[in-house]
């Protein structure tokens, strides 16, 4: 029975990824480097065997067998193993802070318009100037020689007739618009400790988890446990 050190061999001189190609967020980086992870899988594993070899089958047949079945595996786990890699990739948010377990973003966005109109009704002004009439009166006189009487010697009357002056001022319709117009955006960010850990008790548990959790280790260990069985070297 072929080990896993010789499936890898065959595996690199296919230039085939050991582990399969299975298309998923989760595994992309795996398949971007999969020449360094099937270098240490091989080393985990070099003395593991494929359990599921016929004896007709030659090593190559083999090796292909054993990749299209952790495919196969990786597909049917493909929920667990997507939520596993969502924490794994926690600490890689630009937005992630250990210690701020509370964070909220808001963001508003408006805009206001107002609108008058103003209207001056037509008006017709009026204005009069009467002049009343007046009259008057000239008349001449003289006394003869050695005489006080007075003789009438010419006489004139006049008078001063009425007038009217009218005069009228029409101002016409008259409409002013006002309007205004403008926008308003605010956005709030919210965050921090709301208090249910202290920062100790937190960073305690995140070094804790750390320790023991390694995403690619957990893929590994699955696919051993599953299809590999101990073998010699």
């Amino acid at each position: 029975m072929i080990t896993v050190k010789q499936m890898y061999q065959i595996a690199v001189e296919n230039n085939t990824p050991l582990l399969s190609n299975y298309n998923s967020e989760w595994w992309n980086e795996y398949i971007i480097g999969h020449v360094f992870y099937d270098d240490m899988f091989a080393k985990m594993y070099k003395s593991f065997v494929y359990f599921d070899q016929e004896p007709d089958q030659t090593d190559e047949e083999i090796t292909n067998d054993f990749i299209s079945t952790v495919y196969g595996w990786l597909m049917m786990n493909d929920k667990r193993y997507s939520e596993l890699y969502r924490i794994h990739v926690i600490p890689d948010d630009e937005n992630y802070v250990l210690t701020d377990n509370y964070n909220m973003n808001e963001t508003y966005s408006g805009s206001n318009t107002g609108a008058a109109a103003q209207t001056t009704g037509q008006r017709t002004d009026v204005n009069i100037d009467n002049i009343g009439s007046q009259n008057s009166a000239n008349q001449n006189s003289i006394a003869g020689w050695n005489s006080s009487t007075q003789n009438a010697l010419d006489a004139s009357a006049s008078a001063v007739g009425t007038r009217q002056d009218t005069n009228q001022f029409t101002k016409g319709e008259e409409t002013d618009t006002t309007q205004t117009q403008g926008s308003d955006e605010h956005t709030i960010r919210r965050w921090g400790n709301i208090g249910v850990q202290s920062v100790q008790d937190m960073l305690g548990k995140q070094n804790n988890f750390w320790q023991l959790f390694n995403f690619y280790k957990i893929v590994f260990e699955d696919i051993c446990k599953n299809f590999l069985l101990i073998g010699r070297m």
